[in-house]
């Protein structure tokens, strides 16, 4: 995420508005996901919907580890 969004000051309990994530760092956070961790398309809205709920850093990672999980 440090990648995307140009720094990596943050903790992971931060959220990713707080941390200065918005719509164009979300694009390019998904399509990483999608490469890095296999997560397809039909798994994308819950990630949409952990980013835009501003979850924490930490809570985030535990979406995309329980989709890693499903889709295996």
């Amino acid at each position: 995420m440090g990648e995307q969004l140009g720094h990596g000051d943050f903790g992971i309990e931060d959220g990713f508005f707080d941390v200065g994530g918005d719509s164009l760092h979300a694009v390019g956070i998904i399509g990483h996901l999608r490469t890095e961790f296999g997560i397809d398309a039909s798994a994308e809205q819950e990630i949409i919907e952990g980013l835009f709920m501003n979850s924490t850093i930490a809570d985030f990672a535990e979406i995309i580890v329980s989709l890693q999980g499903a889709a295996a």
